[in-house]
């Protein structure tokens, strides 16, 4: 695996301390400075290898994946939402709740809001075109949190694109937020994002830039309870994040 990272070196990934209570993880790499959580400028291709077994006692450790089969071969799941059923639809609601997962809006117009679009949208990303399925989104600008009734080790969902700056994802547990990806590349299309933590997932926060003139959005919620072993997910392949424009940043245990 060409962007394996030696293990003696993996602790390196989480030292640089931006508040008392949370580390940035940044990888040094010939030619690059550190990939931070809004920071990253550079061009061209940055190999980012988070660690599948750096974690501790104290310490949340989320591991992200880039693609479905990838979360799926990590980890047995179920599909928990598609928001093909939910009612009403093509409404802006403050909030909603729906097989155990409450939605909450915190931006958008005339107030903060969430939309369960039906098929058929085409002010979505370029490269999305009309939409085929109901989506998760909002009217006006999208900034919404996934709350779960119970939560789950590992979660996964489809990410609608709009282009027009960046995403950033955070997850929270029981004691707060853990992790943290913001992802720079400017895509217009459609995007998985699955983490698995070995602390369970209590909440997600989706946010994204100028949602009120392209949507964007969230489709597919994926679970699971079950997480491998380090020993395991290590085997699947220690290189998971091996792309340009991605910033992370995780919580650290006060000393």
């Amino acid at each position: 695996m060409a962007n394996e990272l030696p293990l003696g070196q993996l602790s390196e990934l989480f030292t640089t301390a931006l508040f008392p209570d949370v580390a940035q993880s940044a990888v040094h790499v010939p030619d690059l400075d550190s990939v931070g959580l809004t920071d990253m400028k550079h061009s061209g291709l940055i190999a980012l290898t988070v660690a599948l077994t750096f974690c501790s006692s104290a310490n949340a450790s989320v591991v992200f994946y880039l693609t479905q089969p990838s979360f799926q071969t990590a980890t047995p799941t179920t599909l928990l939402e598609d928001f093909e059923s939910f009612a009403p639809k093509d409404t802006a609601l403050p909030s909603f709740t729906s097989n155990g997962v409450t939605y909450t809006g915190f931006a958008g117009a005339p107030f903060g809001n969430v939309w369960d679009a039906s098929p058929g949208y085409n002010n979505f990303g370029a490269g999305v075109g009309t939409t085929t399925t109901s989506i998760l989104t909002a009217n006006g600008d999208e900034d919404f949190t996934m709350d779960f009734s119970s939560p789950y080790r590992a979660v996964g969902f489809d990410g609608y694109l709009n282009g027009s700056g960046p995403v950033a994802i955070q997850i929270f547990d029981i004691s707060g937020l853990i992790f943290t990806l913001t992802d720079l590349r400017n895509l217009d299309n459609k995007e998985f994002y699955g983490f698995i933590s070995d602390t369970p997932i209590t909440s997600i926060r989706w946010t994204t830039t100028n949602g009120g003139q392209l949507n964007t959005g969230v489709d597919n919620i994926l679970v699971g309870t079950a997480v491998p072993e380090p020993s395991t997910l290590a085997l699947i392949g220690m290189a998971l994040l091996s792309v340009s424009g991605f910033g992370v940043w995780r919580r650290r245990a006060k000393a």
